[in-house]
């Protein structure tokens, strides 16, 4: 999964520094387990019902698929803004997906690779 991460990347990217970051930055211990591959707000149903809001489905799972277990948590925050004020990741059920803070990082690095 790694490698096919690192081979989308810019064709000027030194084969080194794709190693190094295929074997410091990027984990190939996890487990691979089905995802919805877009979770945001926007693909979250719910509605308001005495007081309380009901999750009553989640939409737009053609990004699903099945991807290391952090996948859900790192796309999930992929709309974060680093300039405009963003709650979203305080609310992501983090119970349920876990929380990878590192592999977030080492994705923000391989956009930078990729865009």
């Amino acid at each position: 999964f790694n490698e096919f991460l690192l081979s989308t990347t810019k064709p000027r990217i030194a084969q080194s520094y794709k190693e190094f970051i295929q074997t410091k930055c990027l984990y190939s211990h996890h487990r691979i387990v089905m995802t919805h591959g877009d979770f945001h707000p926007r693909n979250i149903l719910a509605e308001l019902h005495d007081g309380q809001i009901l999750v009553k489905g989640i939409i737009d799972w053609e990004a699903g698929g099945a991807y290391p277990e952090y996948w859900e948590y790192v796309k999930s925050l992929n709309t974060m803004s680093s300039v405009e004020e963003d709650d979203w990741w305080r609310y992501l059920p983090v119970l349920g997906m876990g929380e990878y803070c590192n592999e977030w990082a080492a994705d923000m690095l391989l956009e930078t690779l990729i865009t």
